[in-house]
């Protein structure tokens, strides 16, 4: 999986990569000076902007499947400076999210030096430390040490990433096919398994119908199914959006659609899931390949 950061900034890169950890066991982060297209100390609006602007950029020349934009600003409100981190979050699939880091009041005295300045230049005079907003920033000054910039930029990101981990609240569509689709079968290529999956597939042509769920035109996660047998014979989730519950949504449809007695065979890591999703294990049993697999009926 790649994560594309639209700065250089080594608290943005640290910050994302942290805030990942939480989701992905396997990723590679990659970076690159962005332009935001508003002020370099940006008011307001301008920081949602900015944040946005760092993704069109970086996705003009790279490809990934994580974009995220990172935008620090100010906002006067009441005759008061407060600081704040828009970020902006976007998935190779069109799923995007905004956030906002802890927002905290800015000595009027610092402000009133800002001109055309950024608040880490100001700052770096206040406070003597150079390079300020690459280290612990702002925050770290203000708070005795006891919070840094990257720590507060962690939450933000985690928050960006809400509509994208769970699209099924946001917008999504169900559809079924009578035939095979390149998107199907590039969706169901874990599931199927080995070099020849898309001949593996193409076999259920003649008496399966798939299942797919979809979003803003991707194929998210598919189903191939028998009516005559009623067995689930392949089903999978892209990898970027598996435990966001789209595999749920998918099976809940087909369940609700034909009722009982549908059947699977599964494995021990996602026999779990599909007692989840209301299936009961018949029959336990070790295939030609010495794995453990289980018969689920529903």
């Amino acid at each position: 999986m790649i994560i594309a950061v639209g700065s250089k900034n080594p608290v943005k890169i640290n910050a994302v990569k942290k805030a990942l950890e939480n989701y992905y066991d396997d990723f590679e982060i990659i970076s690159f000076d962005s332009v935001s297209g508003v002020p370099a100390q940006p008011f307001g609006d301008d920081t949602q902007k900015g944040a946005f602007n760092r993704v069109q950029y970086i996705k003009n020349i790279t490809g990934a499947d994580l974009y995220f934009g990172i935008e620090a600003g100010i906002k006067k409100k009441n005759n008061k400076f407060f600081l704040f981190t828009v970020v902006y979050c976007e998935s190779i699939y069109g799923m995007s999210g905004y956030s906002v880091s802890p927002v905290y009041e800015l000595p009027e005295k610092i402000c009133n030096e800002l001109g055309n300045n950024e608040l880490g230049t100001v700052m770096e005079k206040f406070t003597g430390t150079h390079n300020i907003k690459q280290k612990g920033g702002a925050i770290e000054f203000f708070s005795k040490g006891i919070l840094t910039r990257e720590q507060i930029y962690i939450p933000a990101v985690i928050s960006s990433l809400i509509p994208i981990n769970n699209i099924i609240y946001y917008d999504y569509y169900i559809r079924e096919y009578s035939g095979l689709t390149p998107d199907i079968t590039e969706a169901l290529k874990d599931s199927a398994g080995g070099c020849e999956y898309k001949e593996k597939i193409k076999k259920l042509t003649d008496n399966a119908v798939f299942y797919t769920l979809e979003f803003n035109g991707y194929t998210l996660g598919a189903a191939a199914f028998i009516p005559q047998t009623k067995e689930i014979k392949y089903f999978s989730v892209i990898p970027l959006l598996r435990k966001c519950g789209i595999g749920r949504a998918l099976i809940k449809f087909i369940t609700d659609k034909h009722e009982k007695n549908i059947f699977l065979f599964t494995d021990d890591d996602s026999q779990a899931f599909y007692i989840k999703c209301g299936f009961k294990t018949s029959e336990e049993f070790f295939n030609s390949y010495g794995t453990k697999r289980y018969k689920m009926i529903f």
